[in-house]
């Protein structure tokens, strides 16, 4: 016997599948539609079934939709006017700003004289020379940190 007839013999080919057999839906259109005002999950199974009388019925298309949305990678996207917010993150060491034009570099300082202006807040990390009591409510920042915020008229909004 040779190894395909062995083969075959040990692992039979599975039979039909007797169950009902549904055409696969468009999973990545459903999840852009979500995004859109007022559009629920209900509605768009309701449009299927429009399409697909004989179609998952609404159980199944919720399961089969929130198993494609599991395979996807979890971003969260975040959208900001520009000049709003200033992230700043304390990592111990300063960056160097290279200028473009001499090729000099430079201690990266003074952001807001560099900007020109100054962001509505100032989301910084939980720095412990920032960031007396760290609170998701009431975060109690540093008097000289506060006073400049307050100076130019900004906020500083802890990391929670």
């Amino acid at each position: 016997m040779d190894e395909e007839a062995l083969e075959r013999r040990l692992f039979p080919p599975l039979p039909p599948s007797k169950g009902r057999q549904f055409a696969e839906v468009d999973w990545a259109a459903i999840h852009r539609e979500l995004k859109q005002p007022g559009v629920t999950l209900a509605l768009l199974w309701d449009e299927y079934r429009g399409r697909r009388p004989g179609g998952y019925g609404y159980s199944a298309f919720c399961q089969h939709y929130r198993r494609w949305v599991g395979r996807l990678s979890t971003v969260m996207r975040q959208r900001h006017a520009a000049g709003e917010r200033m992230f700043v993150d304390y990592s111990g060491a300063r960056m160097a700003v290279i200028d473009p034009t001499t090729g000099a570099a430079r201690p990266a300082t003074r952001a807001f004289a560099a900007f020109g202006a100054a962001p509505a807040l100032v989301a910084s990390d939980n720095l412990k020379s920032g960031v007396i009591r760290a609170c998701f409510y009431e975060p109690e920042i540093n008097r000289s940190y506060a006073e400049m915020a307050a100076h130019y008229g900004t906020a500083i909004l802890p990391a929670r």
